[in-house]
């Protein structure tokens, strides 16, 4: 090889980030909470007639089919008390913003049950909780927020790929289990520098499943496998929170970035107080 060609290959990649060779950590699942604030009631609605297919290995393949209405909440990440996140995952998690939607749409798993185990260390201890299965309120997909409404958030390369593909279907359920819980949230995403907030956490009341969307019950755009592992283990069970909740009043334009709602416009709204936080866990069938 000509020495010249071979000194600017390893210029080019030495100047490329290391993240654009990364697969996506599996471990970045078990440190995904999201603090979800109200938006305005009055936002248009999205008018998307989808289809959702489940990506969990447990219950992959299942299809629900959706009208996408109003936009409800955003959900952003956090970090709960002072807890310490590996640094090799924290870019695949400060950059994972969700726009939950409602939706009207007859839920594939309604009326079933099942048992679920904490993920995240700090709730590791947890006994395990048993939820049922009531009717599909909600669609959460990934937006890219834009600084002053206009200018799209930076995503590091790599990261983008993940965050893109993270579309959840969040479902009512019953918990049986009233665990109250203390904590203190700090915002992960580098364009929020709110301070921390004080909360109480109690009574989970959806629970969100990793779904891949489309217009055609036919045809979902496969996933990259790494991309796919991680995202198909994403369930999130969504609490109720009170205590110190500021009214943000914050502006924003947000942009959607996974390809399928890439076409519709940006969206401008106002973001509010957090009223849920939604944490990781497992699942399983509940035993009859």
């Amino acid at each position: 090889m000509n020495k010249y060609i071979y000194a600017l290959l390893i210029s080019v990649f030495s100047l490329m980030s290391p993240l654009s060779w990364a697969q996506v950590p599996p471990d970045a699942v078990m440190f995904t909470d999201l603090s979800c604030h109200r938006l305005d009631e009055q936002l248009p609605p999205l008018d998307a007639h989808l289809f959702l297919q489940h990506l969990n290995p447990l219950i992959a393949g299942a299809i629900e089919e959706v009208d996408v209405l109003q936009p409800r909440q955003l959900c952003t990440p956090v970090r709960k008390n002072s807890q310490e996140i590996p640094p090799h995952i924290i870019d695949f998690i400060s950059y994972l913003d969700l726009k939950c939607y409602q939706v009207q749409g007859h839920g594939v798993f309604s009326d079933v049950a099942m048992i679920l185990n904490h993920l995240n260390p700090l709730f590791s201890t947890w006994a395990p909780e048993f939820v049922q299965f009531y009717d599909l309120t909600q669609l959460c997909v990934p937006v890219n927020k834009l600084q002053d409404g206009v200018i799209p958030q930076p995503i590091p390369d790599g990261v983008i790929d993940f965050v893109s593909n993270v579309d959840l279907a969040c479902y009512r359920v019953f918990d049986q289990n009233y665990p109250i819980y203390q904590l203190r949230l700090t915002d992960l995403n580098p364009m929020f520098t709110f301070g921390p907030t004080s909360v109480t956490m109690y009574n989970a009341r959806e629970f969100c499943l990793p779904v891949q969307k489309s217009f055609d019950p036919t045809s979902f755009n496969p996933l990259p496998p790494d991309v796919l592992d991680a995202v198909s283990q994403i369930d999130l069970l969504k609490y109720d929170i009170f205590g110190d909740r500021p009214d943000y009043n914050y502006f924003l334009g947000l942009r959607h970035l996974n390809p399928v709602l890439a076409g519709f416009p940006d969206e401008q709204v106002l973001m509010h107080e957090q009223q849920q936080l939604m944490v990781p866990v497992a699942k399983n069938w509940a035993v009859p």
